[in-house]
């Protein structure tokens, strides 16, 4: 398992960019799940840019879509 979290987002080009995450969440009884996603988001480049300065931006405005992926030696959680 990684041993850092992190949430990359990073434009691709004006109109499409990528998000990429990692982390490990702890069960209340103590078992580890690792926990990972790509994204792809795309729209008008003017809507692009205020999400990449953090405005909060009605989800109608662009296309967002992620795929995650979860891995751990658990036997109660695979």
């Amino acid at each position: 398992m990684q041993d850092e979290d992190a949430i990359i987002s990073a434009p691709m080009s004006e109109s499409i960019g990528s998000t990429r995450a990692r982390l490990i969440l702890e069960t209340n009884d103590n078992d580890q799940i690792y926990a990972a996603w790509t994204g792809l988001r795309h729209g008008p480049k003017e809507v692009m840019e205020r999400l990449y300065q953090g405005e909060i931006v009605d989800p109608r405005a662009y296309y967002f879509r992620t795929t995650p992926y979860f891995e751990t030696s658990s036997e109660k959680y695979s």
